[in-house]
């Protein structure tokens, strides 16, 4: 109920926006989507939902549905469900339509083994600063290969956005767009202005 409420609130809003001419770009187009993408939008049938973190309870519904299931497998085959559901969520080009994220269902179904097995998870506490120190290196060092190994580093503002735009070269593309799967050809997310690198995203409002 909370993402039906939010979520649809959300979708309204942005249906009277773009009727007004506004917020086309950053949001999808919602009266020019097809009928499978305006209920991707608007229930998360498919894809993202249009206000795009309330995925997680869209995805945390169909666990809980799926909880005695899940219950039933990992009381009996423990260790084979569970290496299954993590190949699963690491499997980059295996999709799975019951959920949008497909790490929650590993996530879900090892808090039910902790349960089943009565582990004592408060235990751990005690290991608390070593573990965020350690968490945040590796974010750190995770963070930092992203940067050298990655694309150029992204202009943070809209004033940067347009001075990359001036600078351009003429015939060079500005606008670049973006789906959510491109594969799909389902409609953009957003737009960012990208030119030599440079990328931001950008509120355009339709004249």
């Amino acid at each position: 109920m909370p993402f039906l409420i939010w979520n649809l609130t959300v979708f309204v809003g942005v249906l009277a926006l773009q009727r007004a001419g506004m917020s086309v770009g950053y949001f999808p187009d919602l009266w020019n989507a097809s009928w499978r993408e305006t209920l991707s939008y608007a229930f998360a049938t498919e894809e993202l939902p249009i206000d795009i973190p309330l995925y997680f309870l869209r995805d945390l519904f169909v666990c809980i549905l799926l909880s005695p299931v899940l219950a039933f497998l990992v009381k009996r085959f423990a260790a084979p469900t569970l290496v299954i559901l993590f190949l699963v969520a690491i499997l980059p080009d295996l999709v799975l339509y019951v959920v949008l994220k497909k790490s929650i269902l590993f996530s879900f179904s090892f808090g039910i083994f902790l349960a089943l097995n009565k582990i004592d998870v408060k235990a751990l506490d005690r290991f608390a600063v070593v573990g965020t120190l350690t968490t945040l290196v590796l974010a750190a060092l995770l963070a930092t290969a992203l940067y050298a190994t990655g694309p150029d580093f992204p202009c943070f503002s809209i004033w940067r956005a347009t001075r990359c735009r001036s600078s351009a070269p003429a015939g060079s593309g500005f606008f670049r767009q973006s789906s959510s799967r491109a594969a799909s050809g389902s409609a953009s997310r957003r737009r960012e202005a990208s030119v030599s690198g440079c990328s931001a995203p950008i509120i355009r409002f339709s004249s």
